[in-house]
């Protein structure tokens, strides 16, 4: 067998050893439920802190990472500042339309 057939060597003996297997499916209230979960974005006032504190903490880290690097600390303030720029534009968006 050539490198060439090994995949599809493969692929013949997996769908071989699948054929009879039954077809997993989901419950029909399965998506009704992940809706009502995910439809409950709001966080707690302890929620939101948790995530204030995370999002400091890590861009004390990512300042005292880049302070080694020998680029432009413009180009460090960039590439760590523009990623929470967007992050609040988007949720800003989001919250007041």
């Amino acid at each position: 067998m050539s490198d060439l057939d090994a995949p599809e060597a493969i692929d013949a003996l997996l769908r071989r050893a699948f054929e009879n297997s039954a077809v997993p499916t989901l419950s029909a209230s399965f998506e009704r439920r992940v809706a009502r979960h995910v439809a409950r974005g709001e966080l707690t006032p302890g929620g939101r802190g948790i995530v204030v504190a995370y999002a400091a903490v890590a861009l004390a880290m990512s300042i005292w990472t880049m302070r080694s690097v020998s680029i432009d600390w413009s180009l460090i303030a960039a590439a760590i500042l523009l990623p929470v720029a967007v992050t609040a534009a988007t949720l800003r968006r989001r919250i007041f339309g």
